[in-house]
This record gives structure tokens, sequence and C-alpha cells, in this order.
């Protein structure tokens, strides 16, 4: 018989013990229970049932594994889920999946918003239709002078020739396709509309952005423009303290706008009672404004008008009356003219 060498007689009493060991593990496992690491087993313990010791031996509330019928529950007796946890749960980093006790889903954030159900701080990516039932919320932000802004208008994204920022009355660029610019005269032809602060609809080279912050889309070649909707303005007093109902046209100076007292393209009309330079609250509206002596002609072409339809009313109500002095004659004759028959 041949004899078995000194390597393989070592190899076979390595892989016993360890063979050994594994089964007094699981036995241990199966009849006992384990206190914190560096500590001692106590108790007989109870099979599939691994709880968490304190420092006196005790066995602390709420903090058991338990598992049946390979069904797992951390801090539940019974699972009825294959994993069913009775408290919060954080997936990965803070940047990760956190689950609150409440119920309270946080992605990117260990705080979800109590009042909602899930809060995502970061993009997100819809591979499908997503449906709100009851609408979509934007945001509001106050600026240093508590002035509040809200998502309350809709934009559109254009390529910009220079870096804007929000309330920048822009024009549109002569020598690039739907490019824009910032204003530098006073009621400009190109004046096109007015950098958005922060939209609630934005429509950006083939992607859609809903509510929510949107005030980070500005960069050095793209704006954000607002086409309707109610957006705050950079004004000056070059022609006087706007009222609500001015309208808005470009200055002289980069970017701002004014009180619009001529002819001219406008951006919309003040919202708001402005008597220093800075942002004004405006409804959006591009068009032409045709000034108070545009509007004169106009004017006396109305008074002429109703002058003349004044006189039209009066010779109509002298033909009316004279009709009905006709009928009476010629009502006279027919009754003449039966009683001679």
């Amino acid at each position: 018989m041949k004899m078995i060498s000194r390597g393989l007689q070592h190899r076979f009493r390595w892989y016993g013990l360890t063979t050994l060991a594994l089964m007094v593990l699981f036995v241990g496992l199966e009849a006992s229970s384990f206190q914190e690491p560096g500590t001692t087993i106590t108790g007989g313990g109870t099979a599939n049932f691994v709880p968490k010791f304190g420092s006196d031996g005790t066995s602390i509330q709420d903090s058991a594994i338990n598992e049946v019928d390979g069904r797992v529950g951390i801090g539940v007796e019974a699972p009825f889920f294959d994993l069913e946890v009775n408290g919060s749960v954080l997936l990965g980093s803070f940047e990760g999946l956190f689950v609150d006790i409440g119920g309270q889903v946080g992605i990117g954030t260990t705080s979800p918003d109590p009042t909602t159900l899930l809060d995502v701080r970061g993009d997100a990516i819809f591979d499908g239709r997503v449906t709100a039932a009851t609408g979509f919320n934007g945001a509001c932000t106050a600026d240093a002078s508590e002035t509040v802004v809200c998502n309350q208008d809709l934009a559109e994204a254009y390529f910009s020739s220079e870096r804007t920022e929000a309330g920048d009355l822009l024009v549109l660029t002569t020598d690039q396709t739907a490019t824009v610019r910032k204003t530098n005269q006073g009621y400009d032809p190109l004046l096109i509309g007015v950098v958005s602060t922060n939209p609630g609809l934005v429509f950006d080279h083939g992607k859609t952005s809903l509510a929510g912050d949107n005030s980070n889309k500005i960069t050095d070649g793209k704006t954000i423009v607002a086409l309707t909707g109610r957006v705050p303005v950079k004004v000056t007093m070059e022609n006087g303290p706007l009222h609500i109902g001015d309208p808005i046209t470009s200055s002289t100076r980069f970017g701002w706008g004014m009180k619009a007292t001529q002819p001219g393209k406008i951006i919309g009309y003040a919202l708001d009672v402005m008597e220093s330079e800075g942002l004004v609250l405006a409804m959006i509206q591009p068009g032409y404004y045709q000034g108070e002596a545009g509007l004169q002609p106009y004017l006396e072409l109305i008074v002429q008008q109703d002058a003349e339809l004044k006189q039209l009313r009066a010779s109509y109500e002298a033909l009316q009356s004279q009709w009905m002095s006709v009928l009476e004659r010629i009502e006279i004759l027919e009754s003449t003219i039966e009683a001679r028959n």
C-alpha cells in the first residue's frame, strides 16, 4: 500500500478542521444567540432568530433579525414579505436611496420632505409616460429684498452670443440663426423678449423641463427667453417711473428696459409700480406699441365715426317717424274707402 505524502496529510487535516468548525458554527446558530463582537454566547437561543444584545447580556427590543420560511424581517417577528424592515433604510451612500420609517422615500437625501412620499434631489429620467393626477407644483424663491419669484412663465432656450442673466432684455442677432444678445438701444426694432428668472416650463432644444428649479439653464452660449407669463424685468427710470399697465421697451442701457412713451417694440406690461431702477414684475406679451402720439389719428377717426354714427341714427329716427306718419294716412284712406263701399 502506497504511503500518503506529508503534504497531502496536512491538506486533509486542514479541510477536516475547517469542516468541523463550520459544523460547530451552524449548530451554534441553531442553539445559541450572539452578543456584540467580543462578548460570550449567552442563553439557549431560538431557531432562526438572531437577536442583538446589549452590554448587560439582555436583548435589545426591535433590533432582532428573524427568518421565517425564507422571509427575513428586521425588527419584525413574523415577516410577511421576503424582506420586511420595521424602521428606516439607507441603501448606498448619502446620495443613495433612503426610506424613512414613516414611508417617505428620499433619493439623494436622508431627510425627505415629510409632506411627500417621494423626494428626489437631482435629475430623473423616466422611460415612459409620467402622469400626475393633481398636476405639478413649481417653486418659489425669495431674493435679498424679499421679492418672491415663482415658476410663472413659459420659456424657450435660445443660443446666445454673450452671457446673459435673469431680467435682461434681448434682441435677435442678424448674423446667426435663432441667436440672441442683450439690447443696446432704445425701442430696438429687433426686441424679442426677456431672460426668464425661473420658468415653470422650458423647451430646451429637444428637452422639456417642467416646474421645479430651472434657474441653472443659462450658460455662456445659451439663455432662456420667456415666451409668456409673469417675469421680473430690469428697468431704468429713463422715461420716468412705471405704473401698473405701462408698456416696457428697451432702453439705451445694455440689457435694461424702460417705460415706452412712443411707438415701438415692447416686451410686455408692468404689473407693479416701480419708482427706482431695478426689477419690476411684468406680463410678457411681445408686440408693437403705438404710443400716445401714434394713437391720436385713430382716436380722431373714432371721434369722427362716432359723430357720423350719431347723424345716421338721427336720420334713421326721422325716417322712421315719417314712415309711421305714412302708415297712419294709409289706414285713414283704407277706412274711407270701406265706408264709401
